[in-house]
């Protein structure tokens, strides 16, 4: 791409490249984005409850 110096002198196999980076990157990033999600937050009743406390004793401590 840096060679090709303007869209039109693109050859296809860059082409090919640039769109194959445009669509691969972004799934991989949405796709460890995901797995970080998915390992990192959870939310079962006990800590659920814990939030609602600390929510409530936030508000009871509000002037």
């Amino acid at each position: 791409m840096k060679e090709a110096g303007s869209a039109a002198r693109m050859t296809a196999q860059g082409i090919w490249i640039f769109k194959s980076f445009m669509m691969i990157l972004p799934l991989l990033c949405i796709l460890a984005g995901y797995l970080v999600y998915r390992r990192q937050y959870k939310i079962d009743a006990q800590f659920y409850q814990k939030i609602v406390q600390d929510l409530a004793k936030r508000r009871e401590q509000k002037p």
